[in-house]
């Protein structure tokens, strides 16, 4: 039993990432539990309290349960279903605050996508944390401003709206610097900067952090009257993971346009032929794009490095990569150095087992674009590449991976 449990646990993917990341993982993870117990500890409950809770959890798991078709957004751009979080956070103690993201986690778990566990756990502690870090602040600048347990009329009104939108972006800073922080770690090489100032991105913070202010002022005057928001996040949530599938897929199949040219040019025997009516399709066109990828790697096949693919093997294991990092390196090192073979006119290796290192594709077209872009960084970027595919003239030696 013991020794079932322990390979269990070495299996977990949270083992491969470096040491700095798990400890990042697992002290965010842990003080959000300690945070949580403790505030459930130190907090009274009231009626009237549970009742907005439940309010803002039932509308939050509305709003995944009515979205969920539409997929899970990724990158930087915002879900809005956090909307909930900043009523909960500025309206009631600080328990409740934690305790918000946990029930739509659990649901986006079950209901869209099966994320790793790890990543789950890192996002909702990252989550609840700032929401706890808005809900202090909160509490510690409301009575410096002479605001009372209402919104008031007129100026004091305005000073609660302008509080609370401060304390949303608080807590976005929060939430974004804990997750930000993961992502450079587990995906070296995102260009965050670029990605937090899409437009989608940009709409969407604005999007979350205004109608959180709305919900958070209508949720002060009568728990139901925050069910108003809830059609208004739909229409909005949809609407966003449209534009940002659009404009996701547009941007991965430019980006894909270097490791696609490089390929093609060596093999355009495997280039397909334009069908009209497609012009504007950005899914068929990246679904051409990368299975013209696919098809230019196999007509290269017989040209393919063992020697280079055992180089980037051996260096990207001595640099401490991930085990998804270097497979990316050797797929990129065997792409490069076939190309250069090729172009240097070598001969076909004529190995069946030539390219028995490349792993087999991705479960969908996301996955597969996804893998191929970190690819295409790696041969044109990565060191341990160019080193590695240096000399493609030199004999070759196959290797298992």
């Amino acid at each position: 039993m013991l020794e079932s449990m322990r390979r269990s646990v070495s299996r977990w993917p949270l083992w491969d990432l470096p040491r700095w990341l798990q400890a990042l993982v697992a002290g965010v993870v842990a003080a959000y539990c300690a945070a949580a117990c403790a505030a459930m500890v130190m907090t009274r409950v009231e009626a009237g309290q549970l009742r907005l809770f439940a309010v803002l959890v039932l509308c939050s798991a509305a709003a995944v349960e009515l979205t969920w078709r539409a997929g899970e957004p990724s990158g930087l751009v915002r879900d809005v279903s956090a909307v909930w979080d900043l009523p909960a956070a500025v309206l009631l103690p600080p328990v409740y605050a934690l305790l918000a993201p946990v029930p739509r986690m659990a649901l986006t778990q079950v209901r869209v996508r099966r994320a790793v566990f790890h990543r789950r756990a890192y996002t909702t502690a990252a989550i609840g944390l700032a929401n706890a870090t808005a809900s202090f602040a909160f509490r510690a600048a409301a009575p410096g401003l002479g605001l009372g347990t209402g919104t008031g009329t007129g100026r004091q009104a305005l000073l609660w709206a302008l509080l609370v939108a401060g304390c949303g972006l608080l807590r976005m800073v929060v939430n974004d610097g804990l997750v930000l922080t993961a992502v450079n770690g587990s995906a070296q090489g995102t260009r965050l900067l670029r990605e937090a100032a899409r437009p989608e991105a940009v709409f969407s913070s604005v999007a979350e952090l205004l109608l959180g202010t709305l919900a958070a002022f209508a949720a002060a005057h009568s728990s139901f009257a925050v069910l108003g928001a809830l059609p208004l996040v739909i229409v909005l949530q949809r609407g966003l993971r449209r534009a940002q599938l659009l404009a996701g897929t547009w941007a991965a199949w430019f980006r894909l346009r270097p490791l696609w040219a490089m390929l093609l040019d060596s093999a355009p025997e495997v280039r397909l032929p334009p069908q009209p009516g497609t012009r504007l399709a950005a899914r068929y066109r990246l679904h051409r794009r990368v299975v013209e990828i696919r098809d230019a790697q196999l007509a290269l096949r017989p040209f393919r490095d063992g020697r280079a693919a055992a180089e980037a093997a051996d260096a990207a294991l001595s640099a401490g990569l991930t085990r998804d990092e270097r497979d990316v390196i050797i797929e990129a090192a065997m792409i490069v150095s076939a190309l250069g073979a090729r172009r240097n006119g070598a001969a076909p290796a004529g190995s069946p087992d030539a390219g028995h290192c490349l792993p087999g594709p991705g479960d969908d077209l996301e996955s597969e674009a996804r893998r191929l872009l970190r690819v295409s960084r790696a041969v044109r970027h990565s060191p341990i590449v160019r080193r590695a595919a240096l000399d493609p003239g030199r004999p070759r030696r196959e290797t298992a991976c």
